[in-house]
């Protein structure tokens, strides 16, 4: 705070206390004129002369404002002092030692030391002895008191300028870079209409090389569906003929067995490659979907664990297992951990000679971490580097024979991905110190976007909208919330979450994936959030589609001996005979000869058609049907729907069996209806351009025969 302004505060609280004494002394004497009883002579001219003081002290406070400060408490304790004299009250004196409190604010240090000299001798020469000691107590506790109030406020009045000389600084350069803004707004939109130009060129470029990475992936998915039935017929029979040859009517010629195990391992080697294949151009499709399921993540890996034990035995190596006391359960797809798990265990058997080899999990709150370390002959910096890359093959392995096809760690590192978990790996580059390999799962549900985006270059200039999505079924709101990939999406298994999210969220989309209604949900948003749009859309996920369709179990080709075993123990031994529908008799065959070399002795029939098939069963109902899906003229869903019309096959229990898995074959199509709302309406153009959106976005598989969905926007215009 500088001088002026102190000297215009210290001015300024002069003319206050000038006025309110002033107007004080006034009204004291219209008061002693108006109350009975008059006031004493002397008293009356006393504050006369005070009034006539305070005049006196405004006009000469701009030549010497301490002499004038000065002047006003000198009269103020003359006064005092003759009131105290004429009315003979000494508790006026009091005045004397209260007007330092004015003393000490306006004056300076000096005059503060003669107002005190003169307080004093006043005090001295007229206060009662009584009362002196008092009076001067009060003097030096005013002096002290105010003095520090003084320079505490003193002191935050400077703060306080000082921000103020601040901000006008600031102000200053904000009138600067404002200019300096004007300048460069000019210049952005010039840059703004050269990127759009970027942009568009960008676009185009990107769709061409879409559409050839779909080509190249449509052409390997179509590749690898057509070697599947060949491989899966070659690996049916060599296993039958391995693990069971009693079934068949003359027994195999010993020379023969080491040729056929040579056949269905060098098939089931074949078929691996083929399904990583396969799975490989479902990544690069955005294709692939992993089938999230509340699970043991620790049982997983023990029963990985078992599916390898025997090869560890077999090459002598020790095979430890480290898991925790009691692991809570987690959403993940287990069918693809597991497969996970298995190729980092065969990798491990393949480079590890001596030594063993260990599993380690550990779970915390926030995510669980697998890992599996060896004894083998480790990795080179060189090769960590490009361990996960396509087709990448370290050499040094036990059997140059059954090398793989270096998709596996791909695969499973984006599996891992879409987990929203990572796969890392760890290697001395030494014989004997190995290498490990660790992959990470959220122990929550974790919204990961599924592939990268199908056009970067729109959707980073796209605003990210908030979607609440709605379904009893954990499954099937973590699947919005992995397609949605470039919205910010909120999971809701209830009501009561979507009412909760609804005040906190402020969704600017609904998506209802069920068919049930929730009033209360429909209020709140008819009243707060008319312009928010709402998606009914039931999605039922794997496992509800399998139980609408009455389908107990279902089994994706090759379908082994244990697996069909398995299959067909929770019927135990009411099950006797079994019906076979699939177009392929080869398969049928396959099936036929894995049943008979089961411990059961099942009666089994088969049919290479759903018509014939259906014929056969309302002549002599099966205790069992093994249903192919994909099927000419009459497919397996229409094989259920026939079944599910006539009530002598509506009880029998369907095993559906394809090459696809569930949510490939069986969620698609279930019947559903599209409903799109919103309470404030659409106009003309908006309806137009959902119309167009809708019809552009339904691209039926070409393989497969799906009934239409029906799709409804309801809409008041």
């Amino acid at each position: 705070m500088t001088a002026t302004h102190e000297r215009d505060i210290r001015n300024e609280f002069l003319n206050i206390t000038l006025l309110l004494l002033s107007l004080g002394l006034w009204a004291f004497i219209f008061a002693g004129d108006i109350l009975p009883g008059s006031l004493p002579d002397i008293i009356m001219f006393d504050t006369i002369i005070m009034i006539a003081v305070c005049g006196l002290c405004y006009f000469i406070k701009g030549r010497s404002f301490n002499f004038a400060c000065f002047f006003l408490l000198f009269c103020i304790a003359l006064i005092a002092v003759q009131i105290s004299i004429a009315s003979g009250d000494t508790t006026v004196l009091y005045l004397i030692p209260a007007s330092l409190i004015v003393a000490v604010i306006l004056l300076t240090p000096a005059w503060v030391a003669l107002a005190l000299i003169v307080n004093c001798l006043f005090l001295l020469a007229f206060a009662p002895p009584a009362d002196f000691a008092m009076m001067l107590a009060l003097s030096a506790m005013h002096l002290v008191s105010v003095g520090l109030l003084k320079r505490y406020f003193v002191n935050q009045l400077r703060i306080s300028q000082g921000f103020q000389d601040y901000a006008a600084d600031q102000m200053n350069e904000a009138r600067k870079s404002r200019a300096k803004l004007v300048l460069m707004s000019k210049q952005l939109k010039e840059y703004q209409e050269r990127l759009r130009v970027i942009n568009r060129k960008l676009e185009i470029a990107f769709e061409h090389a879409e559409e050839s990475r779909q080509a190249k992936a449509r052409f390997a998915a179509n590749v690898s569906h057509e070697l599947r039935t060949p491989i899966n017929l070659i690996v049916g029979f060599s296993e039958v003929m391995i693990l069971a040859p009693e079934v068949y009517d003359q027994p195999l010629p010993a020379s023969y067995r080491a040729d056929i195990q040579a056949v269905y391992r060098n098939a089931r080697h074949l078929q691996h490659l083929i399904n990583d294949v396969l799975d490989i151009s479902q990544l690069e499709a955005r294709h692939l979907a992993i089938v999230r399921e509340k699970a043991s993540l620790c049982d997983c890996v023990r029963e990985a664990s078992d599916m390898v034990a025997d090869l560890i035995a077999k090459k002598g190596l020790d095979f430890q297992i480290h898991l925790p006391p009691a692991p809570p359960d987690m959403w993940f797809d287990p069918l693809r951990i597991r497969q996970i798990l298995l190729n980092l265990l065969i990798n491990a058997i393949r480079f590890t000679s001596e030594g063993g080899i260990i599993i380690e999990v550990k779970i915390d709150e926030k995510e669980a971490i697998v890992s599996v370390a060896d004894t083998g002959i480790g990795l080179s910096e060189a090769d960590i580097k490009r361990v996960f890359e396509e087709f990448f093959q370290a050499g040094g392995g036990d059997a140059p024979g059954e090398r793989g096809s270096g998709l596996g760690l791909t695969l499973s590192r984006e599996l891992i991905r879409l987990h929203g978990g990572a796969m890392t790996v760890s290697s001395a580059g030494l014989p004997g110190r190995g290498s490990r390999f660790s992959f990470s799962l959220p122990t929550t549900q974790k919204l990961v976007a599924q592939m990268p985006t199908s056009n970067p270059v729109t959707n980073a200039v796209d605003s990210e909208k908030r979607v609440l999505v709605l379904d009893a079924d954990e499954a099937v709101t973590s699947f919005f919330a992995r397609y949605l990939k470039s919205h910010q999406v909120r999971e809701c298994n209830s009501e009561a979450d979507a009412l909760r999210a609804l005040r906190q969220f402020a969704p600017d989309a609904l998506l209802l994936a069920c068919d049930q209604e929730y009033p209360q949900l429909l209020d709140q948003i008819r009243r707060f959030h008319r312009g928010a749009p709402v998606v009914s859309m039931p999605m039922p996920s794997g496992r509800s589609a399998i139980r609408q369709r009455g389908v107990h179990d279902y089994l994706v080709k090759p379908v082994s001996r244990a697996q069909l075993n398995k299959a067909l123990a929770p019927f135990g031994d009411e099950l006797g005979s079994i019906m076979i529908i699939d177009d392929n008799r080869d398969i049928v065959r396959l099936f036929t000869q894995t049943l008979r070399s089961l411990d059961r002795d099942y009666d089994v029939r088969a049919a290479f058609a759903g018509a014939e098939g259906i014929k056969l069963m309302r002549a002599q109902p099966p205790d069992l049907l093994m249903l192919d899906v994909l099927m000419p003229e009459m497919d397996g869903f229409a094989v259920i729907a026939a079944m599910q019309a006539d009530a002598a096959l509506r009880d029998v229990p369907i095993i559906l069996v394809s090459a696809k898995g569930a949510s490939e074959s069986i969620t698609p199509d279930i019947r559903g209806e599209i409903t799109l709302r919103r309470e404030s309406g659409y106009s003309p153009i908006e309806l137009a351009t959902l119309v167009q959106a809708l019809i552009d976005s339904i691209r039926p598989p070409a393989d497969l025969k799906l009934p239409k969905a029906r799709h409804k926007i309801v809409a008041p215009v």
